[in-house]
């Protein structure tokens, strides 16, 4: 995770969410860069504890035509709630996810990927994510996570 790409005023929340995110997973398909196959991804950590990240969505990630996988959606959503994790000093891994796919993510334009933390149960905590393309909702999740301890 590059420190640069964190937006937080609290700069120890930013350097506990970059070690968690460095320690966790360092090898993560989702966050390893793209030269080495992964996707990339890099969360920006807000004020108020959620995570949002813009996603590039090349010809590769394409299912049907002019489209992208729905496995890579659910790729994106789960990665967003895992950074949201590590954006409330947690690590934990999904128990269950369910995704809602309302439209279309178009292969060659940006979206934007957001989590948020919906309910803190100590050991599973729940979390919300979405996809947006030019403004509109195009997937979102629920998931329960298990809060793994050090």
């Amino acid at each position: 995770m590059n420190e640069s790409n964190i937006e937080s005023s609290d700069s120890s929340a930013a350097i506990r969410y970059s070690a968690l995110s460095a320690t966790c997973h360092p090898d993560c398909v989702a966050c390893r860069d793209t030269e080495v196959g992964g996707l990339g991804l890099r969360f920006n950590l807000r004020d108020d504890g959620t995570v949002v990240t813009r996603f590039f969505c090349e010809e590769k990630y394409q299912g049907y035509p002019d489209r992208m996988h729905g496995g890579i959606i659910a790729t994106l959503l789960d990665a967003a709630m895992t950074h949201c994790l590590f954006a409330h000093n947690k690590r934990g891994v999904t128990a269950k996810l369910a995704i809602r796919y309302n439209r279309p993510v178009l292969i060659g334009a940006d979206a934007t990927i957001s989590a948020e933390v919906a309910s803190d149960r100590g050991m599973l905590v729940e979390l919300n994510s979405e996809i947006h393309q030019s403004g509109q909702l195009c997937a979102s999740s629920k998931a329960t996570f298990f809060i793994q301890t050090p």
